[in-house]
């Protein structure tokens, strides 16, 4: 090859580079940001975060294929721990769904796709294609907005559209908000710090970090914040070396004090909520000893578990207090035991396989990798507290951060790079390509669903007849698909369809509302016997509610059965409300209205 021969090779690897470098930035960016608002698109904004990450996934893929066709460099990445780790895991969960036919197919292929996304960009960042610190500012930025937006909206600068929450954030969760924050702090740290002014910038994003934390009032976070900082500081004054951390202990111990008892107090402050998740873990080891090798399948945690509390408010000896705190549930506030649920002991101990070797392939190259190990040490201590894998925005992150620590740490002097090692990687990428493009329909279904749920909402009932029926094979195990064609027949007065469609909804969910419709669809077409269990699940899934309680009974009085309203309405008079209001007012005195009635009967 001549000298002008190799210039022109070298001047377009370069472009090709810069080209795939400069369309990522782009898209990530444009990712970031779609991950931090709702799409109206979607009925739910879990669909919506997931359909943004396939798209990225998919985008990622596209480029890696055509890199791998049109560049010369090498395209691959040497085998590790975390390596093997995360293809078990990737198989098990794959070959689980396949025999499991109840699987709720929307959580496993976002679980899937997440896992694909860290193989891709663990590759990109193994071969210098992607640069770390360009990901870091996609970090830093989702952390950075939700911190401003928490501010904008304590100081009601901006609208706040929660009934629930006063801080909800762009993520309609303060919980979400503060663990997103947290998470940034490691990108920020590293963005900030090599500024010339560092120590004002670093100064006052701390400032607003710690302020928009104490506002958002997420132990979770705080609990994150900790271990970022010891793994930060001991990078920053020397703590890394575990010997020379006893001569530094005079620093260390007051502050750690001062955060101690900070958690303490929000503890105190939270003490209600603290004491349900101890009741959802109770409840929850004890799904886990009735199946505990592979569990009740990756998306039904929330049917699955809602039936088990049922069970136990409505026939096992509780506290008052335990039913007060209470209600529907739909995440187990700790992914660990929420996976054990899903995927058994064996799903369980692969993920907590793979945050093992990658805090401790982090460790091992801590001096250089500081900044992902943070990351990720306090994404795997926050997941014993709350929901951060359901939360696609907080994954996202710890994708990244996954992905970058894989690629920088990977040998290089060992990479997989053959002829053969490279139609598998061919192969994968293909086979990976497929499968999103797959699941891609699903969620274009979804799309679909939404609009067909505005006709139905406008009542324009012919309209929707055919949209509905036509995306059926495609969405066929979603709950809010077999809702909305209830309603769309509720609506046309058939009630016999409108319980076949709800009924197979309750396949892949225990919510009350679906429940109480199935109720009432169950006394419509005849069935009391049904409708009555009905109400007692949700009795027992919402034990602290009046409302479907009085519910039964006023089931019971159409139905002549006196002795049974007068037992419910006695339960309604003995509890005690969770708060005190108008409507618990009315409950009471309709109740005691008919304790009175039938005791003069």
């Amino acid at each position: 090859m001549t000298n002008k021969s190799t210039e022109i090779f070298i001047r377009r690897q370069i472009l090709i580079q810069k080209t795939f470098l400069y369309t990522v930035f782009v898209v990530t960016a444009f990712i970031s940001y779609m991950l931090m608002f709702k799409s109206d698109k979607f009925i739910y904004r879990f669909l919506s975060d997931v359909y943004n990450i396939h798209l990225y996934t998919l985008f990622i893929l596209i480029l890696s294929i055509l890199f791998l066709f049109f560049s010369k460099r090498s395209f691959g990445i040497s085998m590790s721990s975390i390596i093997i780790t995360l293809s078990l895991w990737l198989t098990y969960i794959v070959i689980h769904g396949i025999l499991n036919k109840q699987t709720e197919r929307y959580f496993q292929t976002y679980i899937i796709i997440c896992l694909i996304l860290i193989f891709l960009l663990s590759i990109l960042f193994y071969n210098n294609i992607l640069k770390t610190n360009t990901f870091y500012y996609f970090i830093a930025f989702l952390g950075v907005t939700q911190t401003i937006i928490s501010f904008l909206q304590y100081t009601t600068l901006i609208p706040v559209s929660s009934d629930i929450y006063n801080i909800p954030g762009s993520m309609d969760n303060p919980n979400i908000m503060a663990i997103i924050i947290c998470l940034s702090i490691p990108a920020c740290f590293h963005i900030f710090s090599r500024r010339k002014k560092r120590i004002l910038y670093l100064s006052l994003y701390s400032a607003l970090t710690i302020f928009a934390l104490i506002i958002l009032e997420c132990r979770t976070a705080f609990i994150g914040l900790l271990f970022i900082s010891i793994i930060v500081a001991g990078k920053v004054i020397g703590l890394n070396i575990i010997p020379r951390f006893r001569y530094k202990l005079f620093f260390v111990i007051p502050v750690f004090l001062i955060f101690c008892a900070f958690l303490f107090s929000l503890h105190l402050k939270k003490q209600n909520s603290s004491d349900s998740r101890l009741t959802i873990w109770s409840i929850a080891s004890n799904m886990i000893s009735a199946k505990p090798v592979f569990g009740y399948g990756y998306g039904q945690f929330q049917k699955e578990y809602n039936l088990q509390q049922a069970e136990y408010f409505n026939t096992e000896t509780h506290t008052e207090q335990e039913r007060i705190n209470a209600g529907f549930t739909t995440t187990c506030y700790n992914e660990y035991i929420q996976h054990a649920i899903m995927g058994g002991i064996i799903g369980c101990s692969l993920l907590l396989a793979l945050m093992v070797s990658l805090i401790h392939v982090g460790w091992k190259n801590r001096n250089k990798q500081y900044i992902p190990l943070a990351g990720i040490v306090a994404f795997a201590v926050m997941s014993f507290f709350n929901f951060t894998i359901e939360s696609p925005p907080i994954f996202f992150m710890f994708v990244i951060y996954a992905s970058i620590l894989i690629g920088n740490t990977a040998d290089p002097s060992r990479p997989i790079y053959n002829s053969l090692h490279k139609k598998i990687i061919v192969a994968g990428l293909f086979i990976a390509f497929a499968f999103i493009v797959t699941s891609l329909q699903k969620y274009n279904a979804q799309k679909e669903l939404a609009y067909i749920n505005d006709l139905i909402f406008k009542k324009e009932l012919e309209k929707a007849d055919y949209p509905l029926h036509s995306i059926e094979p495609k969405i066929s195990t979603s709950e809010a698909f077999y809702r909305i064609k209830a309603r769309h027949y509720i609506l046309k007065q058939d009630y016999i369809n409108a319980l076949k469609a709800i009924e197979t909804s309750l396949k892949y969910t225990s919510a009350p509302s679906v429940l109480l419709e199935k109720a009432q669809l169950d006394e419509k077409t005849g069935n009391l016997a049904a409708a009555e269990s009905c109400y007692k699940l949700v009795c027992g899934i919402e034990p602290h509610l009046f409302k479907p309680r009085v519910m039964l009974m006023e089931m019971y009085l159409r139905n002549n059965n006196i002795e049974n309203a007068r037992i419910i309405a006695h339960e309604i008079t003995s509890m005690n409300p969770k708060v005190n209001s108008e409507k618990v007012t009315k409950y009471k005195e309709f109740a005691s209205e008919i304790v009175k009635l039938s005791s003069t009967n």
